[in-house]
């Protein structure tokens, strides 16, 4: 997974997504607040990135203006093959 700083709906926020087989899935967001991040360095990614990503979001969709990105549930928060325990095996 990774993060990166973006303008949604003209809020800063933070937004996680993946790349795979050369395409964007983006897993969600969070809206934070400048002021939160107070290195140089921080306030430098936040410049670079909401330059590069101004998205908009509306019902589990990201636009970008060219493209349309749907939110996804990444796999890693889908419960693998989970077997009820007996209680005679919880004694």
């Amino acid at each position: 997974m990774t993060w990166s700083f973006a303008r949604i709906n003209n809020r800063l926020a933070e937004i996680f997504f993946e790349k795979k087989k050369g395409k964007i899935q983006f897993i969600g967001h969070c809206y934070v607040k400048k002021s939160e991040y107070k290195t140089k360095k921080e306030q430098r990614w936040i410049k670079e990135d909401t330059k590069r990503f101004n998205l908009t979001y509306k019902n589990h969709v990201y636009k970008d203006g060219k493209h349309l990105y749907e939110q996804i549930e990444p796999d890693y928060w889908k419960p693998k093959n989970i077997k009820a325990l007996s209680s005679s095996a919880l004694k």
